[in-house]
């Protein structure tokens, strides 16, 4: 089921095989016909929302976050690739302090921001896993809660691109980042980088590029 626009469901709903997949994942045709019971009803529509202008992507720097709590701390990381899939920069870091998963992601959502703004990027693609931080930013200004101030002092950063999408993604797509954050918070450093990065990161570069 391709993200290229709303117009697929009308027909989509309709084929016995889409039916029979989404039936074997325990999820019937809500998907098809948008009647949504659980609390990832909104996932497709975050994985669709970068894509619906028909806008071509090519010439977006691609931007992957990731968070790992551990032992009353947390670490994130960051990494930024060209359409082409080099490597502009990154970073990551950590904090020593507990934090639930969702301001976690925030923070690092955040930090994923400075560092978009200080590589000078004009387009930009922000993945992550986090559905629920992609569903409140997609929302943002609507939140009443500390969490959805906070989002919405982070989302400002925004104003500094010409064109942004903030999309989900599978944790595999993560792994560079996932890596970073790792580390941070193994080592408890915090740290940018541009061109200079770690070996470690050129062999999953390199590894994704084949897969």
């Amino acid at each position: 089921m391709r993200c290229e626009g709303r117009n697929t469901h009308p027909f989509l709903k309709d084929c016995p095989t889409a039916r029979a997949i989404l039936a074997l994942g325990g999820l019937d045709n809500r998907l098809l016909v948008r009647d949504y019971s659980y609390y990832i009803d909104w996932i497709e529509d975050i994985m669709c929302v970068g894509y619906e202008s028909g806008e071509d992507t090519y010439g977006f720097a691609k931007i992957n976050v990731d968070t790992t709590v551990s032992n009353n701390k947390f670490g994130y990381g960051v990494i930024v690739r060209d359409s082409d899939g080099f490597v502009l920069g990154g970073g990551g870091g950590f904090k020593d302090e507990e934090l639930t998963a969702e301001w976690a992601e925030l923070y690092a959502f955040e930090e994923s921001l400075i560092i978009a703004c200080s590589l000078n990027i004009s387009k930009v693609i922000f993945e992550t896993n986090c559905a629920s931080l992609m569903n409140r930013v997609k929302k943002r200004g609507k939140g009443i809660t500390m969490l959805g101030y906070h989002i919405d002092e982070a989302c400002k950063y925004m104003d500094n691109f010409n064109s942004i999408f903030v999309i989900w993604a599978n944790r595999k797509s993560n792994k560079i980042a996932d890596f970073l954050c790792k580390i941070a918070i193994k080592n408890n450093f915090n740290w940018k980088f541009r061109m200079d990065y770690l070996k470690e990161i050129h062999d999953f570069v390199i590894g994704d590029s084949i897969n």
